[in-house]
């Protein structure tokens, strides 16, 4: 392809992932996960009065664990400003924690949530990454109260949107 810059990026090895769900469409807490690597809400959480809750929307926190080191990243960030948030203090995350936000895809479900995520986060120069035609209208077009005008939003606070095919890791 002429004219598309693509670095390669060297992964390191992890020794382990965890992967939680601050954010999703459903909340299942009777379940009991047949698999040890699974847990679930109840064997994990000490604070047993607020359970997470679902909205339409999709956020998961990813740890990845290389020797000493965890590298923390935010896949998605739902539909509200509150929701991964709220879900996170909950379930008793210090989202301070995050190195990177990614978000997959354009649809307000899975960025909505950006603006209060980033207050949280409160990191002045967070790495956002996101494929370069993310913030392109769609039709229909995302409802104005839904997006909160991301795109302002960032730039208001120096945010920067990377474009993942030319983001270095640092996992």
């Amino acid at each position: 392809m002429q004219g598309l810059a693509i670095e390669t990026v060297k992964l390191k090895e992890a020794a382990k992932l965890e992967i939680v769900s601050l954010m999703d469409n459903v909340v299942d807490f009777l379940s009991s996960p047949a698999r040890e690597e699974v847990r679930g809400f109840w064997q994990w959480s000490r604070r047993r009065g607020e359970m997470p809750f679902a909205e339409h929307g999709f956020s998961m926190l990813v740890r990845v664990f290389s020797g000493e080191n965890v590298c923390s990243i935010l896949f998605d960030t739902g539909t509200s400003p509150e929701g991964a948030v709220e879900n996170a203090a909950r379930m008793e995350i210090d989202l301070g924690e995050v190195s990177y936000v990614v978000l997959s895809h354009g649809h307000y479900d899975h960025f909505g949530g950006l603006k209060g995520v980033i207050k949280t986060i409160n990191k002045k120069d967070l790495p956002i990454i996101a494929q370069e035609n993310m913030m392109k209208r769609r039709e229909p077009p995302i409802p104005r109260e839904k997006s909160g005008n991301t795109r302002l939003c960032l730039k208001q606070r120096n945010y920067t949107l990377q474009n993942l095919s030319t983001t270095k890791s640092q996992c």
